[in-house]
């Protein structure tokens, strides 16, 4: 995807963001990042025990963001 594509997309659907598979993702850094119009992101089935770097992962997304308050922490190294 391209900076130009992420500064027009609007919506990420949570059915689409339910189906993926967190588990055994290590580097989150900047997955959301640069989607300034996204009106929401819901991340509640997100699994992030084994996630070291969440640096900017959220970096000017601008809109509420779900579920932040269900991820692991524990294994942030940052």
């Amino acid at each position: 995807m391209t900076n130009s594509d992420k500064k027009s997309l609007t919506k990420i659907s949570h059915k689409v963001l339910d189906k993926v598979d967190t588990s055994q993702v290590t580097d989150m850094h900047k997955m959301f990042a640069f989607y300034p119009k996204l009106k929401s992101l819901d991340v509640s089935n997100f699994r992030t025990q084994k996630v070291t770097s969440m640096m900017a992962m959220f970096h000017k997304v601008l809109g509420p963001i779900e579920g932040i308050d269900n991820f692991d922490f524990s294994s942030i190294n940052e």
